[in-house]
């Protein structure tokens, strides 16, 4: 059964396509969204169109708009924001990087068309006391021309001493 409108409770249910809002701890849209989930868990059954805002987020087909949580799965998204994001069909790529500070970095870029997430390992040598660090970064695909892309990414460096 498809739902026009919004929708509000714990837990919302609609096996059919929802047009509208869902908002709710657990919200579930069985064949397609069109709108918004606001909750602590949001599926969407098949691609949706909008926007799910939640702790889970999850959109078995496309997701065109945005994902915005700690965790968001979909097959492919147009901006999903979170510390983790599964694109199945997302582009995914390493890099290594040095930094003015002597930091030398590797790590893993993966996410969606628009936006990605960067995971990142790597050491300060040149110092009295060697450093390992870790990073954790956002950026956006500012520009895309064939096999040129233009990136602008920020990140955060936590360094462990012994």
């Amino acid at each position: 059964r498809d739902v026009e409108g919004a929708q509000f409770g714990l837990t919302n249910i609609i096996p059919g396509a929802q047009q509208g809002l869902q908002a709710g701890l657990v919200n579930f849209v069985g064949h397609g969204l069109r709108g918004a989930q606001l909750g602590l868990a949001n599926i969407a059954n098949d691609e949706a169109e909008g926007a799910q805002i939640g702790l889970v987020n999850f959109t078995r087909g496309k997701m065109t708009g945005t994902m915005i949580g700690l965790v968001n799965v979909a097959e492919d998204a147009d901006a999903p924001l979170g510390l983790i994001n599964v694109i199945w069909h997302g582009h995914t790529q390493v890099d290594a990087w040095a930094t003015d500070a002597g930091l030398i970095m590797a790590g893993v870029e993966h996410g969606s068309r628009y936006v990605h997430n960067i995971y990142a390992v790597g050491v300060k040598p040149m110092s009295d006391s060697p450093a390992f660090a870790v990073a954790l970064g956002l950026g956006i695909r500012a520009l895309e021309k064939g096999r040129f892309t233009l990136d602008v990414d920020a990140i955060e460096y936590g360094l462990l001493h012994h």
